[in-house]
């Protein structure tokens, strides 16, 4: 199909500005011209041109100025430095603006649904995160402490790593009290240097899993997995049982490679521009946003800087 495609409007509104600027410059040539002739006619028409010049001059720098980049004459060369932008004021995100952009996909593994002493309710939450594609973050609620058994924290951080595109394993108290973040893949590599004998137990529920003779997708094979977990361990005399249970302190003391506490009170730094600079110039990549200890959402530095990216540059172009 042939024709000309519609201009873009803000392609229109430039070149409209760009006409405007240039009839006020020739309006101005002309004044300045005209009230030169009638204040000294006696004088020759030409200096009446140079000073209408001179005067309008200064009106065309103001309008293309951005776009110079030097001048030269008279053997002399003045050259213009590039003048730094500031951001625009992002005040103008309302709080829900910025949090329906910045919040990333998250999901929740139901403690309720995981019963410590055996691993049904794993496959199913790992089956739910796979097949959820953009999932980066899993909230793990970490009760009184005495709930979450290391091992199983290995199993699914194992499988989270293998198997999803989860970034980070969030671990709250009761009423999403926030208590830190991890990565699962620095978790598992953590609790194997304290038990190295789990990931010889995983290597062979993994083993055991890819050994079925009909095709599995992923999702089924990650459950799999955590179904041959329980006898790959007990197989290498591991118990479970007396193995430590997860606790913030026990996170903290044990795995500190691996540990994060990347949050930010939110109460006293609500939604604006300081709180997107903490954000943005923090070294971690996520970031809890609390109100008191309490978990409000997480921000994604990358989806931050990105909203802020393409809001200045739209403001830019519309400006």
């Amino acid at each position: 199909m042939s024709g000309k495609s519609p201009e873009c409007p803000v392609t229109a509104k430039r070149r409209f500005k760009i006409a405007l600027a240039g009839y006020l410059v020739t309006l101005a040539f002309g004044a300045v011209y005209v009230a030169a002739r009638v204040l000294a006619p006696s004088h020759d028409h030409t200096v009446a041109i140079g000073a209408a010049v001179v005067m309008s001059l200064p009106l065309a720098i103001a309008f293309v100025g951005d776009q110079i980049r030097s001048f030269r004459g008279f053997g002399i060369e003045v050259e213009i430095k590039a003048v730094s932008v500031s951001l625009p004021d992002i005040t103008a995100f309302g709080s829900g603006d910025i949090t329906d952009v910045v919040m990333v996909n998250y999901s929740e593994v139901n403690p309720s649904a995981i019963d410590t002493g055996q691993s049904r309710g794993i496959p199913e939450q790992i089956a739910n995160v796979i097949t959820s594609p953009g999932c980066e973050i899993i909230q793990i609620e970490l009760h009184t402490g005495s709930y979450w058994w290391s091992t199983r924290l290995y199993l699914l951080s194992a499988l989270l790593a293998h198997y999803t595109e989860v970034k980070r394993v969030v671990f709250v108290h009761s009423q999403s009290r926030y208590a830190g973040m991890a990565e699962p893949s620095a978790l598992v590599q953590e609790i194997e240097r304290i038990f190295p004998a789990l990931a010889v137990a995983y290597q062979n529920a993994y083993r055991q899993a890819v050994a079925q003779p009909s095709p599995r997708d992923r999702s089924e094979e990650a459950s799999d997995i955590a179904f041959a977990w329980p006898a790959a361990v007990s197989a290498l005399n591991i118990d479970e049982i007396s193995a430590p249970r997860v606790t913030r302190e026990w996170l903290e003391r044990t795995l500190p490679a691996a540990w994060r506490w990347s949050a930010i009170d939110g109460t006293a730094e609500p939604d604006g521009p300081l709180l997107y600079y903490r954000i943005a110039t923090s070294p971690e990549t996520y970031t809890a946003l609390l109100a008191e200890d309490q978990l409000v959402r997480v921000v994604g530095k990358h989806r931050l800087t990105a909203s802020i990216a393409t809001e200045y540059l739209r403001r830019r172009l519309e400006g």
